[in-house]
């Protein structure tokens, strides 16, 4: 299929930052690419600016000049353009399909799974490896603030993001294996924690080289041969210990196998980046015997994704920061930063992704917030419809907290709130 450059590509919600990534990618291959997208955004001008021509809307009657109709897994089955596409009987690729194509274009694949992480392990492999010179194709399911959501350099070696969504893990091969952490998100399609991490595993199975979190709870009963570990509190292949956290950001001593290998320094916050740079680490020295200059250098070069506790200003005085996490281990491990840099003096602004998640996830949330100066906006529906038992504002009164329905309200509530140190706006949707 990659070879004959007359086919011509379709993406319907070409707007998705995964979908963008692909589109680029088959234009800078030389492929004529369109696409549709309900809504205009920076991705769609992004997507103009690099010869991909998109409208906002659906526009069925274009599809018949397409040869590959490429749709997201959030596109519902009633899209027109889509059952347009089935009706002249084209061929049709979901993003995880078409992305799993492409990857096997490639001799060496590293794909970087996990509940939560991923957009920024997958950067910080990316930043190590250019800094070592290695030529690589990156798929991003972020913006990097170097390099947006796509490297296009290599022609043997390709990363990427390996998302679960709607099972799209199972369509994915990729020679070294990374699963970060496994976390009850998407049951509503899984069902359960036990489905969700087959997934993972059956992943994992199928990868010749297998890098696992063992401090995580739920890979700790993965086993199987070729398996690299990490850990931060388990004896682990690849171990963190002596961390210290100079305003947030860490420096800690990797072990190798129980003996020094080398000391890293983060220009991101969290422990939890302590974890997504050593699952990296593992992959740059066993998989591509990278020297410790080049490992340390690219970490430290990685100053983090648009949306991942990003600096947007400041407004009288206080920071203003935005975080996509919208699942309350996410929004835990934020938080635990925010308390650490501004001494609990910061004001929480927070959308909900999906009524489901809000729902089977509902006492999680009301966990995390209870103690939270907090105010929640209205939830980003994305693919759903309104469902009562899922909207956040059923956690706010449970909680005892304001509950906004217009970005005026916010702005008001802000000003009322004086002498901050940070206000944090989080979630994954339009609040940003």
């Amino acid at each position: 299929m990659f070879i004959d450059k007359n086919i011509k590509f379709y993406f319907i919600g070409i707007g998705g930052i995964s979908m963008s990534a692909l589109a680029i990618y088959l234009t800078k291959k030389g492929f004529l690419v369109a696409g549709s997208d309900r809504s205009n955004s920076e991705i769609i001008k992004n997507l103009q600016s690099n010869n991909v021509n998109v409208v906002v809307g659906s526009r069925a009657y274009l599809i018949k000049h397409y040869d590959v109709i490429v749709y997201s897994s959030a596109v519902s089955d009633d899209n027109s353009e889509l059952n347009v596409a089935k009706e002249l009987n084209k061929k049709i690729l979901t993003r995880a399909e078409l992305l799993s194509l492409i990857l096997n274009s490639y001799r060496n694949t590293v794909g970087i799974a996990g509940s939560h992480g991923k957009t920024t392990a997958c950067c910080m492999l990316a930043h190590i490896l250019r800094c070592a010179n290695i030529p690589i194709t990156a798929f991003i399911g972020g913006m990097d603030l170097d390099f947006d959501n796509l490297l296009t350099n290599g022609v043997n070696t390709a990363i990427s993001e390996v998302c679960e969504y709607k099972g799209n893990i199972d369509k994915i091969n990729t020679k070294t294996g990374v699963v970060l952490n496994i976390d009850s998100d998407h049951l509503d399609y899984y069902q359960n924690l036990q489905n969700l991490k087959k997934a993972f595993f059956f992943y994992l199975d199928r990868s010749k080289i297998k890098v696992v979190n063992v401090d995580d709870e739920n890979l700790k009963s993965y086993a199987n041969d070729g398996l690299i570990t990490y850990a931060i509190q388990s004896k682990a292949d690849y171990q963190a210990v002596n961390l210290r956290s100079v305003k947030g950001k860490y420096i800690f001593e990797v072990l190798r196998r129980g003996k020094h290998y080398l000391t890293c320094k983060l220009n991101v916050y969290g422990e939890h980046n302590v974890y997504n740079a050593l699952s990296v680490i593992a992959v740059c020295d066993f998989v591509f015997k990278i020297s410790k200059e080049n490992v340390y250098n690219g970490l430290l070069g990685y100053k983090g994704c648009k949306r991942r506790f990003e600096k947007l200003g400041e407004y009288n005085g206080a920071e203003v920061i935005a975080d996509y996490c919208h699942h309350p281990s996410e929004i835990e491990k934020t938080l635990k930063v925010a308390k650490e840099l501004f001494n609990k003096n910061y004001l929480t602004i927070f959308q909900a992704h999906t009524y489901s998640r809000t729902k089977l996830l509902f006492e999680d949330f009301c966990k995390v917030f209870k103690n939270e100066n907090v105010v929640f906006y209205k939830t980003y529906s994305a693919r759903e419809t309104f469902s009562n038992e899922g909207s956040i504002k059923k956690v706010a009164f449970k909680i005892s907290k304001n509950y906004i329905e217009n970005f005026e309200e916010i702005k008001e509530f802000i000003v009322k709130n004086k002498n901050l140190k940070a206000i944090l706006i989080l979630g994954a949707g339009d609040v940003y």
